[in-house]
């Protein structure tokens, strides 16, 4: 019965430590900027890019701070599209095994996550 309850928790652990986190940001009515967007749809958008940062990403990131500045990441992407704007936009923060395993090595001192913005680039 122990050997089994052992085999039970090794497992449960190991899937937690297998699986990734996400947090999602976005607005059921795709009015995220308190504004109804029109214009000409141009195409779907997506993109994602990796923050490291010490402790917590308001006490300092290493590299382009996509938290304060997602312009950074999607005007290249509307410009592509000939776009000036984004309608039903969704902001996605992630975390998988590297991103874990980096915490871990650091004992928590530097952080990795993925954050992700998509939605509909639209020309106005």
């Amino acid at each position: 019965m122990k050997k089994a309850l052992i085999t039970i928790l090794i497992i449960a652990v190991t899937a937690f430590v297998f699986t990734g986190c996400a947090t999602t940001y976005s607005a059921a009515n795709g009015k995220l900027a308190y504004a109804e967007v029109k214009g000409t749809d141009k195409g779907d958008i997506e993109v994602s890019k990796k923050v490291l940062s010490i402790i917590h990403p308001s006490i300092a990131v290493i590299g382009t701070d996509y938290y304060s500045n997602l312009d950074k990441m999607v005007e290249p992407a509307l410009e592509e599209k000939g776009a000036n704007a984004v309608k039903n936009m969704s902001i996605v923060q992630s975390y998988g095994i590297l991103d874990y395993v980096i915490a871990y090595f650091t004992a928590g001192i530097i952080n990795s996550t993925t954050v992700t913005v998509d939605g509909t680039a639209v020309a106005q």
